[in-house]
C-alpha cells in the first residue's frame, strides 16, 4: 500500500491521538508500587475489565497479520479459530476459582507461584518460569514486529519500520514500567473494547460494503471458490488430524500461556474471574467469525489479497475507504498489538524478577523486586526490538510450533489443580518427558504434520499425561495436597458468608 505523504497523516494522526488517550486514562496507575501491586493490582478489578484484559491479551496483533492472511488464503481451516477459542476459555475457567482463592490467600503472582504451592516444592517455581520465558519470547518478537508493521504500513510505508516499532515500543514500556498490571488492565479495558467494537462493527461493515453481507459472501464463495469453504482450504493439503491436532493443542495451550493465565490474580473475586470467562467465551467466537473468518472469505476472491495475505486487513480497508479507514483499521489492529505486547513484557519483568530471582534469594525486599521487574521490562523491550528487526519465516508457523511445548504444562495444571494424586514427581518428569519428545520430533519434522498429521507437541502431550497419570498411582497424595484442597472448600465457604453491615 503506497500513496503521499499527506495520506499517511489521517491514519498516523489517529493513532498517535489512541495512544495519548490511553496513557491519560491509566496515568492514575503510574507511581511506586510493592510488588505484589506491580504483579497483580492486588486483585481490584471487575467483570467487564478481566473480559475486556483477557481478550486484548488473547487476540495477538498477529491476528491482524498471520491469522488474517490464513483467513484470506485458505478460508476453511481457520474455523478452528472459534472452536479452540471457546475450549480454552472453558478449561481456564474450571481452573479460575482455585487460581483466585490461592492467589488470594498465598499472595501468588505468577505461573510458577502457582505450581511452587500445589507441589509444595519452592525450586518448581524457577523451572516453570523458564518453560513459560522461553516458549513465550518468540510471541514477543512477533508482537514487537507487528507492532512496527502495522505503524510503518498506516503511515502508507513512508515511516520506517524500524522507527515506526521503536514508537510502540517506548509507549508500551513506558506504561508498563511506571505502572505494572494495573497500568496493562487499565490500558487493556480501553484496547479491547476498540478491539472487539473494530472487529465485530467495522469488519462487518466493510464486508457488506464489498460483497453486500454475510450472505451474500458465503454464496460468493461457494460459486466462485468452493474450496475456502471445505478442510484445509485451497493450496494446502496437511492430513486429516493436524486439524484435530492444532484445536487440542490450541484449547490446552491457549490459557496455559502465564501472560494469560494471570488475569485470574487482576479480578476481584472468583464471580468475576467465571463471568469474565463465560462473556469472554462469546466474544471470542463473534470476533473469530465476524473479524477474521468471514473477512477472510469476502477477501478471497481479490488477486492482491491473496498474494498478499498479511497486508490484507489495512490494504483492504484502504480499497473501502481511503485514510480514513485504514486509520479506523489500524486502531483496530494496533489495540491489539499494544494489549499483547504489554502483557509480554509485563510478564517477563515480573517471572524472572518472582520466579527466578526471588527464588535464587528468598530475602529480595518487594522494593527491590518491583525495581528489577521495571528494569528488565526495559531490557526485554531493547532484546526484542533486537531479534524482530531480523528476518522472521511465516509468523502462524511459528505461533504454531510454539503451541507444541507450552501445552506440556497442561497436565501439571490443568489436572493437578482438579486430581489430588497428582505430584511432584509425576509433574517434572512429565512435562520434560513432553518437552524432549516435542523438541525430538519437532527437529525431525519442523512442519509437524509428518507425524500421521499429530503434531509434535501432542506426541509429548501423549507421552507427558502417561508419565504424570502412572507416578500419581504409584505414589500417595501428600498430606500438604489433602491440606491445599480442604483450603480452597474453607476458602469458598468464607467468601460465600454475608458481610455484616457496618455500624
Amino acid at each position: 500500500m503506497e500513496g503521499p505523504v499527506s495520506a499517511g497523516i489521517v491514519p498516523l494522526g489517529m493513532g498517535i491521538a489512541f495512544m495519548l488517550v490511553m496513557l491519560w486514562l491509566i496515568r492514575r496507575a503510574y507511581g511506586e508500587q510493592q510488588f505484589q501491586e506491580f504483579a497483580t493490582a492486588n486483585q481490584t478489578f471487575g467483570t467487564w475489565a478481566i473480559t475486556f484484559s483477557m481478550m486484548a491479551t488473547w487476540f495477538v496483533g498477529a491476528s491482524y497479520t498471520a491469522w488474517m492472511g490464513m483467513a484470506v488464503n485458505y478460508g476453511f481451516i481457520y474455523l478452528y479459530g472459534p472452536i479452540y477459542g471457546a475450549y480454552c476459555v472453558i478449561l481456564f475457567y474450571l481452573i479460575a476459582d482455585k487460581l483466585w482463592l490461592w492467589g488470594k490467600a498465598h499472595q501468588l503472582s505468577t505461573q510458577g507461584d502457582v505450581w511452587a504451592l500445589r507441589y509444595d516444592a519452592r525450586w518448581l517455581k524457577a523451572l516453570v518460569g523458564i518453560v513459560g520465558l522461553s516458549a513465550s519470547f518468540p510471541w514477543l518478537i512477533m508482537e514487537f514486529w507487528t507492532l512496527g508493521y502495522l505503524i510503518s504500513y498506516a503511515s502508507y510505508q513512508h515511516l520506517p519500520f524500524v522507527w515506526a516499532m521503536a514508537i510502540g515500543a517506548l509507549v508500551v514500556a513506558f506504561y508498563v514500567t511506571m505502572g505494572g498490571m494495573r497500568a496493562v488492565v487499565s490500558a487493556h479495558f480501553v484496547q479491547g473494547l476498540f478491539f472487539i467494537l473494530g472487529a465485530i462493527v467495522f469488519t462487518y461493515f466493510m464486508v457488506s460494503k464489498n460483497v453486500g453481507g454475510i450472505g451474500a459472501t458465503m454464496r460468493s464463495a461457494l460459486e466462485l471458490f468452493p474450496e475456502v469453504l471445505t478442510y484445509p482450504g485451497p493450496g494446502w493439503n496437511p492430513p486429516n488430524p493436524y486439524w484435530t491436532s492444532i484445536i487440542v493443542t490450541s484449547s490446552v495451550g491457549g490459557f496455559l500461556w502465564p501472560w494469560c493465565m494471570n488475569r485470574a490474580f487482576a479480578a476481584d473475586s472468583v464471580r468475576t474471574i467465571r463471568r469474565a470467562s463465560w462473556q469472554s467465551v462469546y466474544v471470542s467466537t463473534l470476533v473469530c467469525l465476524f473479524g477474521f473468518f468471514f473477512f477472510g472469505i469476502s477477501a478471497h476472491h481479490l488477486e492482491y489479497a491473496r498474494a498478499h495475505p498479511q497486508e490484507a486487513w489495512l490494504w483492504f480497508a484502504d480499497k473501502m475507504g481511503g485514510p480514513l479507514y485504514v486509520g479506523i483499521a489500524f486502531i483496530v489492529a494496533l489495540s491489539t498489538a499494544l494489549g499483547t505486547v504489554s502483557s509480554l513484557i509485563h510478564f517477563f519483568g515480573v517471572s524472572i524478577a518472582s520466579d527466578v530471582m526471588r527464588t535464587l534469594n528468598p530475602k529480595l525486599h518487594e522494593k527491590s523486586a518491583t525495581r528489577y521487574a521495571q528494569i528488565i521490562v526495559i531490557l526485554i523491550s531493547v532484546v526484542a526490538f533486537i531479534f524482530a528487526n531480523m528476518k522472521l519465516p511465516a509468523l502462524v508457523f511459528i505461533a504454531l510450533l510454539t503451541y507444541q511445548f507450552i501445552i506440556q504444562l497442561g497436565p501439571g495444571q490443568l489436572i493437578g489443580l482438579w486430581w489430588k494424586r497428582g505430584n511432584v514427581y509425576g509433574a517434572v518428569a512429565g512435562l520434560l518427558a513432553g518437552v524432549g519428545v516435542a523438541l525430538y520430533l519437532t527437529f525431525i519434522d519442523v512442519t509437524g504434520t509428518g507425524f500421521g498429521g499429530w503434531t509434535a507437541g501432542m506426541w509429548g502431550l501423549l507421552v507427558n499425561l502417561i508419565v504424570y497419570v502412572a507416578l500419581g498411582y504409584a505414589l500417595p497424595p501428600s498430606k500438604r495436597t489433602e491440606e491445599l484442597f480442604q483450603e480452597v472448600q474453607a476458602l469458598k465457604e468464607e467468601a460465600a458468608k454475608p458481610v455484616a453491615p457496618a455500624d
